[in-house]
């Protein structure tokens, strides 16, 4: 899962916190590692990415057109379709960005197909 947090100290503290509660051990990263713009995986099979740029776009935009949802039964919110797409266009790559961008345009493009 791929999680994008707004680049403050505090919500890296946060994010950091969060880890430590979901992994059950002590990040090995620091609070201002969250925020550098390198993306840090925590996990085996079960894996978390903890972004705080993305390409092709900003934490703002992504946020103002996030939409609503719950994951778990946590309320949350997603980006866009228009900004996956945006962000794996950017990102390109061969073996990941490439394949989703295929499903995530035929989703787009015919949304009556809706898994």
């Amino acid at each position: 899962m791929d999680v994008l947090i707004e680049p403050t100290l505090e919500n890296a503290r946060k994010a950091r916190n969060a880890v430590r509660n979901w992994g059950g051990f002590e990040p090995q990263f620091a609070e201002e590692d969250f925020v550098s713009g390198d993306i840090l995986s925590f996990g085996g099979l079960l894996r978390v990415e903890i972004h705080s740029r993305v390409p092709g776009g900003s934490w703002g935009e992504v946020w103002k057109n996030s939409v609503p949802g719950k994951l778990l039964g946590v309320p949350t919110r997603f980006a866009s379709l228009e900004d996956l797409i945006r962000m794996k266009e950017a990102a390109a790559r061969r073996e990941k960005d490439v394949p989703d961008l295929k499903r995530l345009r035929k989703f787009r493009d015919h949304p009556e197909k809706k898994p």
